[in-house]
């Protein structure tokens, strides 16, 4: 992103701030819808960054939601019902009892176990209505059933009348580089779907699943070359059973590239020899890099006033601090830099995934940075700087 649009956010809405970049976001699902076509869909982990559903604007054909919070704030930014796929290891009966008489119209659910199985129907029973679920396959981990619970409601799913099995679903895992567990979920998942159509007449329309893209973060890395990545994904994509449409759920590929955190400079000193720098963000707000970010320099960009910051003299080692009184607050350590000022803008690329909501946000009470979005030369302010002492607050609860 352009050095004077960052500086531009900086000063509209302050800092700490996350700014996520509309047009690069556009950019990856058209690159996406490039390579993968029209017979693959795309699904969004809303997980990956729940500021961006309304934003998407229609170029996402699914939204996918694990919590019954997440299903809220979608419905909050005008995501169509139809477009919903409610997931999640914990439906909580009441949640999904709202969530029917709520959203008559959502898309699908899907079921993780046999008990979720069971209270779906129940609950769409009480409702008069059917409702489409996704039959969650297991990947060596708590998400999903095995394949003999999944063979055993193919063989009596007339015990389930409130229920209509539209699809398979399978999580592959995260930051995945390996081509072969890729070819090697969708096999199992083709393989147990035409089983299922062969051996007890279960006729679906659909396999959804999640890949990991990789993403990199951090200099030195050695990923795969994405653009043959993604075209071997394509090619064993193009595969699937005659009849079912292939959905990838992708979320951190799409948003990380695409956001970034702009931390000031509020202090800086000098201790036994070590420059610190102390910055008014810090790891309650930007944690998705976890312990290795004080260890491994990550894509950042260091501003002054008027152009790169440090680009005059000597290098010397800086260690840049956080604003929370513990000393694990520490987001850069021994980063080579000329000179460091208060005023001075640090830009943490890649942010555009899970920092946003990973960081311990609560802790000290200090504020929820600022969020916003540019598309072009507009900048659209998300979620203004929010006060969080009030939700440590005893007797503050909201209801």
């Amino acid at each position: 992103m352009e050095h004077s649009k960052l500086r531009e956010a900086a000063a509209r809405f302050g800092t700490p701030l996350y700014l996520f970049d509309m047009d690069a976001l556009q950019s990856r699902v058209q690159h996406f819808r490039s390579v993968f076509g029209p017979h693959t869909g795309l699904c969004y982990a809303v997980k990956a960054n729940p500021f961006l559903p309304a934003l998407f604007a229609g170029t996402a054909d699914r939204f996918e939601v694990c919590s019954h919070g997440e299903y809220r704030l979608c419905r909050a930014q005008g995501v169509p019902d139809s477009s919903l796929l409610i997931s999640g290891v914990n439906k909580a009966r009441r949640e999904t009892e709202e969530q029917m008489a709520d959203a008559p119209e959502a898309g699908a659910w899907t079921a993780e176990s046999v008990s979720q199985l069971q209270q779906l129907e129940e609950v769409a029973a009480v409702h008069g209505r059917t409702v489409r679920v996704l039959l969650r396959l297991e990947s060596g981990s708590q998400f999903g059933m095995e394949q003999e619970e999944i063979e055993q409601f193919a063989a009596h799913r007339a015990r389930y009348p409130h229920l209509e099995p539209v699809g398979l679903q399978l999580y592959g895992g995260t930051q995945r580089h390996s081509l072969k567990g890729f070819a090697r979920d969708l096999t199992r998942l083709t393989d147990l779907y035409t089983l299922l159509s062969d051996r007890y007449g279960l006729k679906m329309e659909e396999i959804e699943y999640g890949p990991g893209f990789p993403v990199t973060y951090f200099p030195g890395e050695n990923p795969p070359d994405e653009e043959a990545y993604l075209a071997t994904c394509a090619e064993l994509c193009a595969a699937a059973p005659d009849g079912a449409r292939l959905t990838l759920e992708v979320g951190r590929w799409l948003a990380a590239p695409c956001g970034c955190y702009l931390t000031a400079v509020a202090d800086v000193k000098k201790r036994g020899g070590q420059h610190y720098a102390i910055l008014d963000g810090g790891i309650h707000h930007i944690a998705y890099y976890g312990q290795s970010l004080g260890m491994r320099i990550p894509p950042l960009v260091h501003l002054g006033a008027d152009g790169p910051a440090g680009s005059d003299g000597p290098a010397e080692p800086w260690t840049l601090c956080g604003s929370l009184c513990t000393v694990n607050d520490v987001l850069v350590r021994q980063m080579p830099i000329s000179d460091v000022a208060p005023g001075d803008l640090f830009v943490f690329t890649q942010a555009g995934a899970y920092a946003v909501t990973e960081g311990i946000s609560l802790f000290l009470s200090r504020d929820l940075p600022a969020v916003c979005a540019c598309r072009g030369a507009e900048f659209t302010l998300l979620r203004q700087r929010t006060p969080t002492w009030v939700l440590n607050t005893p007797g503050s609860g909201i209801g």
